[in-house]
């Protein structure tokens, strides 16, 4: 996993994309653009984003900012703590502030489902513009509530 993981951050560099760190210790990597900015989590996986990266560089506009947070809890390596979602919640609106203030797309696949829900639930859903969750663990965990609260959002249309 480790070895994927170093592979995937050079893959990274190479497209354009930079190391960013919150204050809460929630990690990820950015690449800048022009429009609105795409914001993922991913599932359980080994090695991180390796397993992603051809999803995400065809989906994402080249031109579009990226945003790619990381959950090391649940990449297959040791880990001793894990953020809960307010430090979570926290890193992802200082990194997303430090370089854009509008609104956002997110998409979190199975277990990246939860961060998405935890943006909804906090006062940075005011900024989520769209929101692809893809295979979404969240819904199937919390069912109704997860579901109305997209609704009532207005989220979903």
């Amino acid at each position: 996993a480790s070895m994927l993981r170093s592979l995937t951050g050079m893959i990274l560099r190479l497209v354009g994309f930079q190391r960013v760190r919150a204050s809460t210790g929630l990690m990820g990597w950015y690449r800048p653009g022009k429009t609105t900015p795409f914001l993922f989590f991913h599932g359980i996986a080994p090695g991180g984003f390796f397993f992603y990266l051809p999803m995400i560089l065809s989906i994402v506009p080249k031109d579009a900012p990226c945003f790619l947070f990381d959950n090391p809890s649940i990449t297959c390596s040791i880990q001793f703590t894990a953020l809960d979602e307010q430090d979570t919640v926290q890193g992802v609106q200082e990194i997303v502030d430090r370089f854009h203030s509008g609104p956002v797309v997110v998409a979190g696949h199975s277990f990246g489902s939860c961060p998405v829900t935890w943006l909804f639930l906090s006062d940075f859903r005011h900024r989520i513009q769209k929101a692809i969750l893809l295979d979404p663990v969240a819904i199937l965990m919390h069912g109704t509530f997860c579901f109305l609260i997209l609704c009532c959002s207005r989220i979903i249309t």
